[in-house]
């Protein structure tokens, strides 16, 4: 069986930056691990050939950019082979508590998901202000992204979901809290 962990949080809280830096580590490089990167700036990118502007405005078509991202993230979920474990760079619950903050329409087709396809462990990236970046392919503010980590920990507890809250710390005391973490689901042998 595949194990899927997932890596959740508001925007800007060190999750990817954290996801990047631990999957190049030894433990990781040299077992069966893989990343699935967030698809969200890579849909941003994306360019209409007819129009030569973004195909995806997630402020001018939120809806039609959420399902795009589900799509992806319900692919991504359903792509996972055995004997391997997966690091999501945010998952369907993400999607959820987005749809949650943005007031979405399919908030209880993408609660059912989330139910019927879990996750084996939820390592949940609290907001940290103090490294909060806002860059050309993050649009929401500092208090948008606190709100937005809000919802996710509201989703969480509404799924019944157990999680594990990844401390304000360095870079090394992550990386050490994470494989102690996924140490505890995945077999011994592969990861040592």
């Amino acid at each position: 069986m595949p194990k899927r962990i997932l890596f959740t949080g508001g925007p800007g809280s060190g999750k990817t930056t954290q996801i990047e830096r631990f999957s190049k580590s030894p433990h990781m490089t040299e077992n069966k691990c893989k990343v699935i990167p967030e698809v969200s700036r890579q849909l941003q990118r994306l360019i209409d050939p007819n129009t030569n502007k973004p195909l995806f405005n997630p402020s001018q078509a939120p809806n039609t950019f959420t399902n795009a991202i589900l799509e992806h993230r319900i692919a991504d979920y359903n792509g996972a082979e055995d004997s391997m474990i997966y690091l999501y760079d945010r998952g369907l619950i993400d999607s959820l508590a987005y749809c949650s903050a943005y007031n979405c329409s399919n908030q209880q087709k993408l609660f059912t998901l989330c139910q019927e396809n879990p996750y084996d462990l939820v390592i949940f990236f609290p907001s940290w202000p103090e490294i909060y970046r806002r860059d050309n392919g993050r649009c929401e503010t500092a208090p948008q992204a606190q709100n937005i980590s809000n919802h996710i920990q509201q989703a969480l507890k509404q799924l019944d979901i157990r999680y594990t809250t990844i401390p304000h710390d360095t870079p090394e005391n992550r990386d050490r809290f994470l494989l102690e973490q996924i140490y505890t689901i995945a077999q011994p042998q592969r990861l040592l």
